[in-house]
């Protein structure tokens, strides 16, 4: 995939309400120039006004994320995984995706500040799914009690989050809204982060933990 082909195609088709492109091979350039995507991926939000949905791969750098958060303003489910650069892709999003409704991230830089400075975005969101980032135990705590009218879990298989450093970062965060309050099935390895968390951190179906 090249720049030259993603605005080719946001120019031929600006009436795309959805918008998928998948790169098996991580961070994979520009062919022809080596580039970052930033530059299609911009194009794609620019001339698709209409833009609803929007799956990203190949190599983008923290610009791609600020076309997007400048110009998808319809843009209501955005999936991305392996960006570089640093949290200041999360928080162009956040702050700049007016409809956002559903955001799944994978594999990307982003983490506490971006999520705690834009936690009011949160709330109008339906969810947001985080693997693989930088989000610390410290920061799910603290979203939790911003967010008490949202479901915050951790999961993370390696062990009790409590048991490593707050600033460790967790493996998987899922933020969501839901009518039934928390829930009391979930396996093992997922913490249900309580609003109080100075004295229930986090409970494990029907098991509450106090903080060490």
């Amino acid at each position: 995939m090249t720049n030259d082909a993603l605005v080719t195609i946001a120019r031929n088709r600006p009436n795309m309400i959805r918008f998928r492109l998948c790169i098996i091979e991580p961070q994979t350039p520009d062919y022809s120039t080596l580039e970052p995507l930033d530059t299609g991926f911009g194009a794609i939000v620019q001339h698709c006004k209409e833009l609803r949905r929007l799956s990203l791969s190949g190599l983008l750098t923290d610009r791609a994320f600020e076309y997007i958060g400048v110009h998808a303003k319809t843009l209501e489910m955005l999936s991305l995984a392996f960006a570089r650069d640093s949290d200041l892709g999360l928080h162009y999003v956040l702050s700049g995706c007016e409809s956002l409704r559903k955001l799944e991230i994978k594999d990307c830089p982003f983490g506490d500040e971006a999520l705690l400075a834009n936690a009011a975005k949160l709330e109008t969101m339906r969810s947001l799914w985080m693997s693989n980032c930088s989000v610390s135990f410290e920061a799910c705590k603290l979203l939790a009690q911003k967010l008490p009218g949202l479901n915050v879990e951790v999961i993370d298989e390696r062990g009790h989050p409590d048991t490593r450093p707050q600033s460790c970062p967790v493996e998987k965060l899922y933020i969501y809204r839901t009518v039934l309050g928390r829930r009391f099935d979930t396996p093992g390895f997922v913490w249900i982060i309580a609003e109080d968390a100075s004295s229930t951190p986090y409970s494990n179906g029907n098991c509450s933990l106090a903080s060490s």
